[in-house]
């Protein structure tokens, strides 16, 4: 299932989403790393929330952002919400 702006995703009785709507992955990276000149880099992702209760006013919301991060040794995190998940090119992950 592919989420449109426009798409609302309600919420239960503790403000968590209904079902599993987060799929946030980062893949297809080609290996820069091997390169000796590759330092690095990143990119932000501004996800674009905004709410409403019933049929009332669409709000805004701001603040969710996605960081990836891809380090010169080839380590790849993604952060968001404060929480960041690493894996290195030997597969192994680490996150918090």
């Amino acid at each position: 299932m592919t989420l449109t702006t426009a798409q609302i995703i309600g919420l239960d009785y503790d403000n968590h989403w209904k079902g599993d709507y987060d799929w946030a992955t980062s893949f297809g990276w080609p290996p820069q790393w091997t390169n000796a000149n590759f330092s690095g880099g990143s990119y932000a992702f501004v996800i674009p929330a905004n709410w409403r209760v019933g049929s009332g006013p669409t709000n805004s919301m701001t603040g969710w952002n996605q960081t990836h991060n891809l380090s010169g040794n080839g380590t790849m995190s993604v952060t968001k919400f404060g929480h960041t998940v690493s894996r290195t090119i030997g597969n192994s992950y680490s996150g918090q």
